[in-house]
């Protein structure tokens, strides 16, 4: 019995210790950080933005959030 308590204080103690440090790194050291880790898919991204540019219905526009083409509403000057 006194054997589990001992272990219990010296879980809690373990736990207090880690909170109280500030612990908060997560990730590995070596992790890349975020712009670093997409920029290999900004290449791929700028591509496929550019063929479903080109390939668009006229009066229409890629939307990215329903995944289709939706009619373009912007509005743009014409010359006279």
């Amino acid at each position: 019995m006194s054997a589990k308590i001992t272990a219990s204080i010296v879980m809690c103690g373990l736990y207090a210790g880690c909170a109280a440090s500030g612990w908060q790194h997560t990730a590995p050291w070596n992790s890349p950080k975020a712009w670093e880790f997409n920029a290999s898919m900004e290449g791929w991204r700028s591509l496929v933005a550019g063929y479903r540019q080109l390939t668009a219905p006229k009066g229409f526009i890629w939307d990215d959030l329903t995944q289709t083409y939706q009619q373009d509403l912007s509005y743009e000057r014409t010359s006279h």
